[in-house]
Parts: C-alpha cells; sequence; structure tokens
C-alpha cells in the first residue's frame, strides 16, 4: 500500500511566462506603461532546453507588488507566440489584482492615458476587470475582486455543485453530487 502524501502549499503564481516579439517593446510596455520593474534577465546561447529544443534566447522578468513576476522569452525571431485558432482568444489571459477601488480607477485613467484600447469595466458576478492586450498579442486584465468575504464562501460552497452541473450538460449526463470531504 502506497502511503498517501499531504499536498505541497502552493502559495502563489511565482512567474507566468509568453514568448515576446521583441524585447524592448516588451520592456516598455510592461515597465514603462504598467509600471512593472525588470529585475532579471537570464541569457542563454545555443543550449538545450528542458524540453529538448536547442536554441538562443533570453528570459526576463517583471515584478508585481506581491513578489509574483511576469516573464517572456525573446527568441530574436521577432514573432509573438501564436495561439490554437480553435481557442477563443479571449478565454487565454493573464488577470493582474488590483486591491482596492481606486487602484481600479487608477488602471484605467492609465489605459486611456497611455491610449491603450480596451474593454470595460465589465463586473463578472465578483470580480470587477479591464481587458486590454500588450504589444504581442497576450491578453491581459486588471482585477478587482469586489465580493465580500461571506459572499465569496458562498460562491466556494457551490462551486463543485456548479461544475458537475456543466460536466453533466457538456456530457449529456446526469449530475452526480460528490460527497463532502
Amino acid at each position: 500500500m502506497t502511503a498517501q502524501m499531504d499536498p505541497v502549499s502552493i502559495n502563489g503564481i511565482h512567474h507566468f511566462a509568453y514568448k515576446c516579439r521583441d524585447a524592448a517593446e516588451t520592456r516598455a510596455f510592461y515597465e514603462d506603461i504598467l509600471g512593472l520593474p525588470l529585475v532579471m534577465v537570464l541569457e542563454a546561447n545555443d543550449v538545450t532546453t528542458t524540453t529538448g529544443d536547442r536554441l538562443s534566447f533570453i528570459h526576463f522578468f517583471f515584478e508585481m507588488a506581491d513578489g509574483n513576476y511576469v516573464a517572456f522569452f525573446d527568441f530574436g525571431d521577432g514573432v509573438a507566440s501564436q495561439l490554437d485558432p480553435k481557442t477563443p482568444k479571449f478565454s487565454h489571459h493573464l488577470a493582474f489584482k488590483l486591491d482596492t477601488p481606486e487602484e481600479f480607477v487608477r488602471a484605467e485613467a492609465l489605459l486611456k492615458k497611455h491610449g491603450i484600447p480596451y474593454q470595460g469595466p465589465l463586473e463578472h458576478d465578483f470580480v470587477r476587470s479591464l481587458y486590454f492586450w500588450d504589444p504581442n498579442g497576450v491578453r491581459l486584465e486588471y482585477a478587482y475582486t469586489f465580493a465580500t468575504p461571506k459572499e465569496m464562501a458562498a460562491f466556494k460552497e457551490g462551486a463543485s455543485a456548479a461544475l458537475q452541473r456543466w460536466v453533466a450538460k457538456v456530457k449529456g449526463a446526469e449530475p452526480r453530487i460528490a460527497e463532502a470531504v
């Protein structure tokens, strides 16, 4: 019999990485416009990657206020990454957490000041959002959670049942209610 291990405590996202088409353009957007400082640049020349590709690149990181990072790879080819054309473009995005309604208002003013087209504000049950694109075609979101802790607890309590209803709907089966763990 195999002993069950406790799950690892995940404390947040360390970084999320994208391919960029131009490191200088990306740096200007994330550092000069969004205000995220460039904190690390890793250069690799003619190396074999963890997936077996042999190439040269830089991998660079911008730090968010909470200590997490958004990172990019520049392969020197001038090409942004391509998403699956069958997947709706809105579904791939990175949401930046804002802590106050005032920060949300400032974020919208920043986008307007720099002439960055955006959609919103939109409200999605618990979060208010502004959506926009970076120069690489990466969909970004400013997100402010406005739901109260009590409302969030109610959402959490109903989340499993809601997911099961969806799965049953798309698979054409009756929902199965999971036992509480």
